[in-house]
């Protein structure tokens, strides 16, 4: 697993088009927003065998066929989620109470509950402008289904 760990790492920096073949056997992307400055940000799960990772990346440039090039700026390893339990990167937003905190883009490892909600287990807010992740407490979160 650290071995695993560690070769994820090693994408920080790492420029692409289309996600290496292999890399996430399965995976999820997403557009996550923008910064003050106009960078755009992305986010890929990505379910591997050992692990789930969350792979955070600014957009660089588009090709000249019109192709988005990503940049890996930060490598997340989480829990990979088991049958009863998923990894949303959408649909997860702080309590009320916790408006507080500046609205930012939140991943949580969540199990299914009745009612299109979930129990929070593990989150993390992103904070794009310093292209890092910080664990949130899992009950500050609350998630729900975004298709009800």
């Amino acid at each position: 697993m650290l071995a695993a760990a560690q070769c994820m790492n090693r994408l920080k920096g790492t420029t692409y088009t289309t996600l290496p073949e292999n890399l996430c056997p399965q995976y999820t992307d997403m557009l996550l927003g923008r910064t003050l400055k106009q960078q755009e940000y992305g986010g890929v799960i990505c379910d591997r065998p050992e692990a789930s990772y969350i792979l955070l990346q600014r957009l660089v440039k588009y090709t000249q066929q019109g192709k988005a090039v990503w940049k890996i700026t930060q490598v997340k390893p989480i829990t990979k989620p088991n049958a009863q339990s998923l990894i949303l990167g959408t649909g997860c937003r702080l309590q009320p109470q916790q408006t507080s905190v500046a609205a930012s883009p939140i991943f949580a490892l969540v199990q299914t509950t009745a009612n299109s909600t979930y129990q929070t287990l593990s989150a993390w807010q992103v904070n794009l402008d310093q292209e890092s992740f910080a664990d949130l407490e899992p009950q500050q979160v609350i998630c729900k289904d975004i298709l009800e």
